[in-house]
């Protein structure tokens, strides 16, 4: 123990994460300003005459369909909404803190197509594929929540979920399917095991989009509103001009969902789609995504909102090494950008195929991210320098106490990359890490169970929706 550690330190800063910080606070500040700019200046379409009535409420200018907003209803909104929210799992029990620089990894089942572990073939998603990616993504122990259908889902997974809201119908019957889990609606404001997740495609036009967030407000059910502009096409191809819009869009959503209910939490989101290579194609896992996902964390945090993402998806069309490359830039990324929602770790592809191989590839690189955000603790104890005077000059660290105390904790320890000596590899089968992963998924499918629910439960959840 050095002499300065007996006295209290003032001033003495620890990075318990480290972090990537795209922005400034004072290029967060310009953004937003603009975004505000954009809102009093160009407007919002609105054709929900109830909406464009609470608007009205807030003292927005309205002129036909056309609404424009005063940076006042902006501010109130942000103070209202919460800075935080907590998810929990399907038993209760509180697991997603949504606040800080807290971050998740997630899956999304709701893809059009899966490349087929068994036959390499890229084809058309079923039901049964869809069950599959959740019932895995409960059995991987680095994904911490789902992406889908609750109600499709919600017997083959015990961890949170995001529910990709469709319309206000099938939004009521999950409602009731939470409420039959819980013990009433009132309990699932409470303890909510799904957020319901709406996309925008076309900033400031949003259609019935909002009548989505307003449900999910009255409801007082988590949001995430996630803009999925392509830039050059409803957005700005500039990076600054695609946040200024984006953020623009979902600052007016804020404003619906508070004016439907104060406190209504909301969750702030962005998945920027580029253009790809030829008609039609588009791009995820390109490294401008990543940038607006870096810059639209920071500047969640500099308003005070948790933030979404998606990230781990790669433009590969196969598990091959380009899904590799992207999925880990993209996940690590992710990972120091701070962002407390990262959706996407299964999918190719610009997140039109889904892959089961993929995702326990992606696993594996998530343990190696968390271990890096773990950072380095400092402490006497970890600076050892009992223990290197007890080995002394020359020594060796293999029997101390010390390194039998830490190497677990400071190491991270792999499921199916390869650490091998050549000679041990090639008597061990020569295994490549496509193989072990395709093994690995292929016994947690076998072998996970899941808490089953109840019969009396599942009749009434069938009685929901049939």
């Amino acid at each position: 123990m050095t002499s300065k550690s007996l006295y209290v330190r003032a001033n003495y800063q620890v990075n318990k994460t480290p972090q990537f910080k795209m922005l400034s606070n004072d290029q967060c500040e310009e953004i937003f300003l603009n975004a505000l700019e954009i809102l009093e200046r160009t407007g919002v379409i609105v054709d929900n005459k109830e909406l464009l009535e609470l608007y009205g409420e807030k003292n927005c200018w309205i002129d036909g369909n056309r609404v424009r907003i005063p940076a006042s209803s902006v501010q109130w909104a942000l103070k209202s909404a919460p800075c935080r929210v907590v998810l929990t799992n399907r038993q209760g029990k509180r697991s997603l803190f949504l606040e800080a620089h807290n971050i998740y990894y997630g899956t999304n089942t709701h893809t059009p197509y899966i490349l087929d572990s068994d036959t390499g073939e890229r084809r058309e998603t079923t039901g049964e594929d869809r069950k599959k990616t959740a019932l895995l993504s409960d059995g991987l122990s680095n994904i911490d929540f789902v992406t889908g259908s609750v109600a499709e889902l919600i017997n083959v997974t015990s961890k949170p979920m995001i529910h990709i809201f469709s319309d206000l119908s099938e939004g009521e019957k999950t409602i009731n399917i939470g409420a039959v889990l819980v013990g009433g609606e009132k309990m699932l404001q409470q303890k909510p095991f799904f957020a319901y997740l709406v996309e925008s495609a076309i900033p400031l036009a949003p259609g019935n989009t909002w009548d989505k967030v307003a449900f999910a407000a009255k409801k007082r059910i988590p949001l995430i509103y996630c803009c999925n502009a392509m830039a050059g096409d409803q957005a700005p191809v500039s990076l600054a001009g695609y946040l200024a819009l984006t953020l623009a869009d979902s600052l007016a959503a804020l404003i619906i969902s508070q004016l439907v209910h104060e406190g209504a939490p909301f969750i702030l989101g962005v998945s920027m789609v580029g253009e790809g290579q030829g008609a039609d194609a588009k791009t995820l896992g390109v490294p401008e995504h990543s940038l607006i996902s870096a810059g639209m964390a920071n500047i969640s945090r500099y308003l005070r909102l948790p933030s979404f993402i998606t990230g781990g998806i790669a433009d590969a069309k196969i598990f091959d090494a380009q899904a590799g490359i992207e999925s880990a830039f993209s996940l690590l990324a992710g990972g120091l950008i701070g962002s407390n929602l990262v959706v996407g770790c299964n999918m190719l592809e610009y997140g039109q195929t889904s892959s089961l191989d993929v995702m326990v590839m992606n696993d594996e690189i998530i343990g190696m991210v968390k271990r890096i955000l773990r950072g380095i603790k400092v402490n006497d104890n970890t600076l050892a320098v009992d223990a290197i005077d007890e080995v002394g000059p020359g020594g060796h660290f293999l029997g101390s106490e010390h390194t039998m105390r830490h190497f677990r904790k400071e190491t991270w320890w792999p499921t199916i990359i390869n650490r091998l000596r050549h000679a041990d590899w090639v008597k061990a089968g020569e295994k490549t890490f496509a193989q072990k992963a395709k093994e690995k998924g292929a016994k947690i499918l076998s072998n996970h169970k899941p808490e089953p629910l109840s019969e009396t439960v599942l009749e009434k959840i069938n009685a929901i929706l049939f």
